[in-house]
């Protein structure tokens, strides 16, 4: 195991030190990444089918639902569509069946709801996201 294993980020030395946009950009993804902690994987779903549509709503709320009872902050699902072919298409999907009705219930302000493309096609749930803390200033 490399004695470089376990030393901290923070005491890595840096030659840039200026905060920079994607730095910020990086550590926001990565902390909603860490946010998620339940998957589920919907293979066969695809755009256009609406008994797909159906599948895909129902477990879309169930996880707004799991993730409201927890209340729990900081916290996030996502759910991985491998077979969905039409980026648009979820997009609409989830503006109509998800980022609407949050918002007509009155809780979209507990959840951020993202539509993402990696290797397949995603929908992210984030419940109660903080934001990043303040670091006190690193003492020489």
């Amino acid at each position: 195991r490399s004695p470089y294993a376990q030393k901290s980020l923070l005491d890595i030395p840096v030659m840039n030190t200026k905060d920079d946009e994607h730095d910020m950009q990086f550590i926001e993804e990565g902390r909603r990444m860490l946010a998620v902690q339940r998957f589920h994987v919907l293979e066969g779903v695809s755009s256009g089918n609406i008994h797909h549509h159906e599948e895909l709503f129902t477990t879309c709320w169930s996880e707004v639902a799991e993730l409201r009872n927890a209340d729990e902050p900081d916290t996030g699902s996502i759910v991985l569509l491998p077979d969905y072919y039409s980026l648009d298409d979820l997009r609409r999907f989830t503006d109509i069946y998800v980022q609407r009705p949050l918002s007509w219930l009155g809780v979209d302000s507990c959840f951020e709801v993202a539509t993402l493309q990696r290797e397949s096609m995603a929908i992210r749930f984030l419940h109660k996201l903080s934001d990043i803390p303040d670091l006190p200033p690193k003492q020489q």
